[in-house]
């Protein structure tokens, strides 16, 4: 009786390990998004620089 207990929860281990093993990939799919999200705030930032840059040239004019 107790070998067979054993080896159902033998067999559910392995399953949750698997079931683990599957989320780094999807861990890693976030952080491809995140750094995707990032590269598009830098790409933004240029422009918001050249925006503080006018404000300040026409600041200085008047």
């Amino acid at each position: 009786m107790s070998r067979g207990r054993r080896r159902r929860q033998r067999s559910a281990v392995s399953r949750q390990l698997s079931a683990v093993s599957g989320q780094p990939s999807a861990v890693s799919y976030q952080l491809s998004a995140i750094r995707g999200q990032e590269s598009m705030v830098s790409s933004q930032s240029p422009g918001v620089s050249g925006q503080s840059y006018r404000l300040s040239t026409v600041l200085c004019d008047r």
